[in-house]
């Protein structure tokens, strides 16, 4: 993944055929999904919601994600050659869009998102917050991934992925370590880092 600086529009563009567009959009055809734990809504009772972490993660993600689309570098046209439009809801393109447009950007997303992450840290049921970097199995292919790893003063442990959501709308943007571990698997390699790390290594 790119070490320097995010990805342009025709760089996104020259790899994205490396994850599958269609999968994304298959998962979105099947209707709206949770923005916190990735589940359709609808589909049975979401939980996520009435953590404390739900909303403030929703937040990051919104801010990380906003600044991608105020920068001419990162944003464009990135809805992909031959989706129908017509055939999906304002939500559903919103949808599509917010997973574009975090293709490969997670390590930038530590970067951009430290004092977010620095302030978080200062919530009195936080005992820790890392930067966590893994090689990883995701559909199928080996990928090199980042996120926050958050440990609870109560012992609870949760994944922070700001740009989970280029695997998908399916994949959460928060989610209980443990759960996260049984669903991708065990990691090929990992490390964590104090926050500020992926600013100081991209600059």
């Amino acid at each position: 993944m790119p070490g320097a600086k995010k990805l342009s529009i025709p760089q996104l563009n020259a790899i994205s055929d490396t994850l599958s567009t269609k999968a994304i959009i298959a998962q979105i055809s099947k209707g709206e999904h949770c923005r916190v734990c990735g589940k359709l809504l609808g589909s049975g009772p979401h939980q996520c919601i009435n953590h404390f972490l739900a909303p403030v993660a929703v937040e990051i993600q919104n801010q990380f994600l906003d600044s991608l689309r105020d920068d001419p570098e990162t944003s464009g046209n990135l809805i992909p050659s031959g989706f129908q439009e017509s055939l999906f809801s304002t939500t559903q393109r919103e949808t599509l869009l917010r997973c574009r447009i975090a293709f490969e950007q997670c390590k930038w997303s530590l970067s951009s998102m430290t004092e977010a992450a620095v302030e978080l840290s200062l919530d009195s049921r936080i005992a820790k917050i890392w930067e966590y970097g893994c090689s990883q199995i995701i559909n199928g292919q080996l990928w090199e991934h980042f996120l926050y790893k958050i440990r609870l003063k109560n012992g609870e442990e949760w994944a922070l992925d700001i740009t989970g959501c280029q695997f998908g709308p399916a994949w959460p943007l928060l989610e209980p370590w443990g759960a996260r571990l049984a669903r991708v698997g065990d990691p090929v390699s990992e490390a964590s880092y104090e926050i500020g790390h992926m600013r100081e290594r991209m600059d």
